[in-house]
């Protein structure tokens, strides 16, 4: 099956991010070093641990079902449970989170858009 980004699906706490246009999962694998000065000019490495993050981009909009601004800036810095799916089927990520940004921004002629930045804490799966 080939995913296609209009059936993308992020949800926070189980409601979905309305008007979402793009989202990013950022997983990242530490490493520690193991080298020695007796190994010579290579060094070595073990995997260490994993971090992830993610970020969504949404149009802001104004109807009787959208989410009041007052609403997402009070979210900030507080735990959620994300999830990032695709809409019909079972392959979906989950994980705590932390939300630590909510940013809006308006260009003219552009439509408003807001933004989503969250900190993984604890395993995605």
């Amino acid at each position: 099956m080939i995913y296609h980004g209009r059936n993308l699906i992020v949800s926070i706490d189980g409601t979905a991010i309305a008007a979402a246009k793009t989202c990013t999962i950022d997983v990242q694998g530490d490493t520690i070093e193991t080298s020695t000065p007796m190994d010579g000019r290579f060094r070595t490495f073990e995997p260490g641990r994993i971090t992830w993050s993610v970020s969504v981009g949404k149009l802001v909009t104004n109807d009787e079902n959208a989410t009041p601004l007052k609403t997402y800036t009070a979210m900030v810095g507080q735990k959620a449970t994300l999830t990032f799916g695709m809409r019909d089927t079972a392959d979906t990520l989950t994980g705590q989170v932390i939300i630590t940004q909510w940013k809006v921004t308006g260009t003219l002629p552009n439509l408003v858009e807001g933004s989503f930045a969250f900190r993984g804490t604890g395993p995605l799966g």
